[in-house]
């Protein structure tokens, strides 16, 4: 068995899987006649070995196994045609994941066609495995009616015709002596094959099986199966945990014969607070509130159940505590008090301020109203030419004043005083007539205040004149009209000074001054190709121009089309590419246009010719390498290829193709060694050696070496003879 999967007996697996259907003794035996004893088949334990990975949820999962023990028997090796089919289920324990699957079917292929028959006695597998996950490959140990297995793989193969001859007539002999052994009213299970058939088997016949779990057997059989409806938790509040409860019932044909007792099962839950929807219990008294709560669990439908009603959390109560925060003063005008007021608040475990009891004087704790005028005026009687200073009623609390009574008079009469000299006289433009005006003042702490503005004084009436002078820079402007008017101004006399009265306004008897029309810009449109002219509007008096409106686009502007200038080629500095060191950069075809205004505007029609080649590399360095021995005459020479090494401006590195020295005395042909001249015409080669390091050049009769690499000297030399 794997290491990460522990089994246990059938008694876990049972109470795992509440609700799914498990064949008892009694179907797993057949149903007998009231006068035969029934037969129970043989439990057999054997290795089984899952054919993929599935998730142990407590839904459950389709699983599929070989069987892998049972067919390595010489009288079983026809099961390596057989599947094993089941269903799987988990559930979350302390130690890990308890996990059972009960295999309630086979599979397999017969002349082209795939065949599923049902076990009337169900395999099942019981383990404890440290994930939520059953892996593929995992092996399983099950246990059940193995003779009946064997005998339904023969029956969906065809009679055994897959089996070796030894197994058939061992089968043969087994069905025989089961036969003599049994009474002659045996009925035979659906799914066939189990311990206590008679007679041959019936000829294959595909069998409908459950899709998620269950078994298939006679319709009149007894089946039991571990079921949670009709039994309530059983809950341990001061214990925190609740217990699902289950019962086992006896089934026969979908019929409830036998119900048995609910009792817990091996799980229990933790048992959690909800706080939503329960208040606060309060004792205003002991200045205390509990929070409550409903406690509940969660099903495995991932669903909270509720266990009891709102019940107080004595372990966290809050306190009530005064709070005037949200309340005013209580204001007795006759007494000249204002006596504070609270609150009896708590705060929430959530952070949320609830009030227990609404705002209440606090007795004794009082602060002594007093009149001030801040925030007063005066009141103005006008008819009667006099006023009244007014004073309100305040308390101060923190340093700010609290007004408890609106603006009342205080104090005796001020009588108003009249000014005419700081008026602008009423002017009639009809009658040409201007009357003074006077302004009311009172005397207060502060000295003259003025309490109404200027008014006419009929008594003071004079002649109105008009005149230009003053407004010959002003002008009266009717865009509409497209027109504008000179302007004058008028003023009367008094004691012969001139007084001038209002603004300048349109003259009377002057002409009007028509509009004209300066072009200044244009507002161009590239994605229309036209252009709106921006125009000011000005008039021109005595040859000087007055602006009456900056330049803008008008309401009935014309539209001014682009001209066509050129077709060009416009690279494109954002899109290039390399090919080695060479940079291409893209190129765009586009159409130039010129605007109104004298700017020019391109539109890309197309893609254009790559520019370039342009060089995007600079040398790094030389790379050189020992390439071989030649001779000439008495000398021996060591001869190296090399590239160069570049670094192109994208930060890549390129290498240069290869250079090897042409001849001998070319660049790349090094001496290393003279041969010795031995006399008489002979010579003798001292040899040489090849070995790592810089590359070195050197006579005389010790011997020469060729160097894997190659020198500053030998590299720059390099370079240079062969345009690296």
């Amino acid at each position: 068995m794997n290491s990460g999967v522990h089994h246990r007996g059938a008694h876990v697996a049972a109470a795992l899987l509440c609700g799914l259907v498990l064949a008892t003794g009694a179907a797993q035996a057949q149903i007998a006649s009231p006068a035969s004893p029934a037969v129970l088949p043989k439990e057999e334990k054997t290795g089984l070995t899952t054919l993929g990975a599935v998730e142990l949820g407590a839904a459950g999962s389709d699983v599929d196994a070989e069987l892998t023990e049972l067919m390595q028997r010489a009288d079983a090796a026809f099961l390596k045609a057989i599947t094993l089919i089941g269903r799987g289920r988990g559930v979350a324990a302390p130690q890990g994941t308890l996990g059972q699957v009960v295999w309630y079917g086979i599979r397999a292929e017969v002349k082209g066609e795939e065949r599923k028959a049902g076990l009337a006695a169900p395999l099942k597998s019981a383990f404890l495995t440290g994930t939520t996950t059953l892996g593929k490959g995992q092996k399983l140990e099950a246990t059940g009616d193995l003779e009946a297995l064997k005998a339904a793989a023969r029956k969906l193969l065809g009679g055994g015709k897959d089996a070796d001859q030894k197994d058939s007539k061992a089968g043969k002999g087994e069905e025989k002596a089961n036969a003599e052994a049994r009474p002659a009213n045996r009925q035979v299970s659906a799914g066939g094959g189990a311990a206590g058939s008679t007679g041959s088997l019936p000829p294959y016949q595909p069998l409908a099986y459950p899709e998620k779990g269950g078994s298939s057997g006679s319709s009149s059989a007894e089946v039991e199966m571990v079921t949670s409806e009709g039994c309530q938790p059983r809950a341990l509040l001061d214990q925190g945990v609740v217990y699902p409860q289950s019962k086992l019932v006896t089934m026969k044909e979908g019929v409830i014969v036998r119900d048995g007792q609910c009792t817990d099962s091996f799980q229990s839950l933790p048992i959690q607070k909800s706080f939503a929807g329960c208040e606060y219990a309060v004792d205003i008294e002991a200045l205390k509130a509990w929070p409550q709560y409903r406690p509940y669990y969660v099903n495995a439908a991932g669903e909270p159940v509720y266990v009891t009603d709102c019940m107080q959390d004595a372990n966290a109560p809050a306190d009530i505590v005064k709070d005037g925060t949200a309340c005013s003063p209580i204001i007795d005008l006759e007494k000249l008090v204002a006596t504070r007021a609270s609150e009896l608040v708590y705060t929430s475990m959530s952070g949320g301020r609830v009030v227990v009891a609404s705002c209440r004087p606090d007795e004794g704790d009082t602060l002594p109203i007093t009149a001030t005028a801040d925030g007063c005026g005066y009141r103005h009687d006008m008819p009667a030419n006099q006023s009244f200073k007014q004073t309100r009623k305040v308390y101060v609390e923190k340093g700010v004043s609290v007004a408890v009574s609106a603006c009342a008079d205080d104090g005796a009469a001020i009588p108003h005083v009249l000014d005419t000299g700081s008026c602008q006289p009423q002017v009639d433009y009809v009658t040409k007539k201007v009357t003074p005006l006077a302004r009311r003042l009172i005397q207060t702490e502060i000295g003259l205040v003025t309490i109404a503005e200027c008014a006419p004084s009929p008594e003071l009436a004079a002649d109105l004149f008009a005149t230009s002078e003053g407004c010959e820079r002003i002008f009266v402007h009717n865009l509409t009209g497209d027109e504008s008017y000179r302007t004058e101004r008028f003023y009367y006399e008094q004691a012969g000074t001139r007084a001038y009265v209002g603004a300048c306004v349109a003259a009377a008897n002057a002409a009007a001054l028509p509009h004209q029309l300066e072009t200044t810009g244009w507002q161009n449109d590239d994605t229309a190709r036209t252009a709106l002219p921006q125009t000011r509007v000005y008039i021109t008096w005595n040859g000087e121009k007055f602006e009456v409106s900056s330049a803008q686009v008008r309401p009935d502007a014309v539209a001014v089309p682009y001209s066509f200038v050129r077709v060009e080629t416009v690279p494109n500095p954002d899109a290039f590419y390399y090919e080695a060191c060479n940079k291409y950069v893209e190129t765009n075809k586009s159409d130039t246009y010129a605007r109104p205004d004298g700017t020019q505007v391109g539109y890309v029609t197309g893609p254009g010719a790559p520019q370039g080649p342009t060089n995007a590399c600079v040398t790094q360095s030389v790379e050189m390498s020992f390439g071989g021995v030649g001779q000439v005459g008495t000398d021996i020479y060591c001869w190296y290829g090399g590239r160069a090494i570049k670094l192109r401006e994208d930060g890549e590195t390129v290498y240069g193709a290869g250079v090897s020295p042409g001849a001998i005395g070319s660049t790349g042909w090094y001496l290393v060694q003279n041969r010795l001249d031995m006399g008489g015409g002979e010579y003798k080669d001292v040899g040489y050696t090849v070995g790592s390091g810089g590359a070195l050049m050197y006579g005389g009769s010790a011997g020469g070496r060729c160097y894997a690499g190659a020198t500053d000297a030998m590299k720059a030399a390099f370079q240079a003879a062969y345009g690296l």
